[in-house]
C-alpha cells in the first residue's frame, strides 16, 4: 500500500579498526607529526577549524587503514569509497576545534559525500566529535561520538561538527579522509 523514497540520508558510523592489521602506530603518529610541525612553520596563527587539518606524507601504514576501511564499507553497505583527501590531525591539551562541515559551496561536485576521521591515539580522558543536524521541525539536535583509539567515524561530509577540549597532557593524533561514493 505505501511506497517510501528516501530523498536524503544522513549517518554516522562507528568501527574499529581490526586488532589482525599490523599498523605501526608510532609511524603513523610520527608522519602525523611531521605534517603538523610543517603546517606551523606556514601559518604563525592558525586562523579556523579547516586550518587544523594539515597534509601528511603517503605512507603504507595509513594505506592499510584506508584499505581496509574502504573493503569493508563496500562489503557491508555494498558501496565504493574512492578517497579525495587525507589529512593530519592534532588536539594538544586545551585545544578545541570549532564547528564545521566539509563541503565546498563553490565546489559541490569536487566535495566529498563522506567524511572520517581515525584516532590513532588519545588520552585517558575522553574527547568527542560532536555532530548538529536537524531533520523535520526538529533543528540544532546534537550528537556525541568519543574518539576512540583505533576507531572509524564516518559521517556525511556536510554534517557540522567540532572536536571538543583535549583535557590530556598528550596530543590526540587524528587521520582524517575525505571520500566520494561512487
Amino acid at each position: 500500500m505505501f511506497h517510501k523514497n528516501t530523498l536524503f540520508e544522513q549517518n554516522i558510523f562507528t568501527a574499529p579498526l581490526s586488532k589482525t592489521l599490523d599498523v605501526n602506530e608510532e609511524q603513523v603518529k610520527e608522519n602525523i607529526l611531521e605534517g603538523y610541525q610543517k603546517q606551523k612553520l606556514k601559518k604563525d596563527l592558525l586562523s579556523g577549524p579547516k586550518d587544523q587539518y594539515f597534509n601528511i606524507k603517503d605512507q603504507v601504514h595509513t594505506k592499510w587503514i584506508v584499505d581496509y576501511l574502504t573493503d569493508n564499507f563496500k562489503l557491508k553497505y555494498n558501496k565504493s569509497l574512492i578517497i579525495t583527501n587525507t589529512f593530519g590531525l592534532i588536539q594538544i591539551k586545551g585545544q578545541e576545534i570549532s564547528q564545521h562541515q566539509h563541503i565546498d559551496d563553490y565546489d559541490i561536485h569536487g566535495s566529498p559525500d563522506m567524511s572520517v576521521i581515525f584516532t590513532v591515539d588519545t588520552g585517558e580522558i575522553p574527547s568527542f566529535i560532536e555532530f548538529e543536524f536537524s531533520g523535520g521541525r526538529k533543528r540544532n539536535l546534537f550528537w556525541r561520538e568519543p574518539l576512540k583509539k583505533n576507531q572509524f567515524i564516518i559521517f556525511n561530509s556536510e554534517l557540522r561538527h567540532r572536536f571538543s577540549k583535549n583535557y590530556n597532557s598528550d596530543p590526540t593524533y587524528n587521520l582524517a579522509f575525505n571520500f566520494q561514493i561512487i
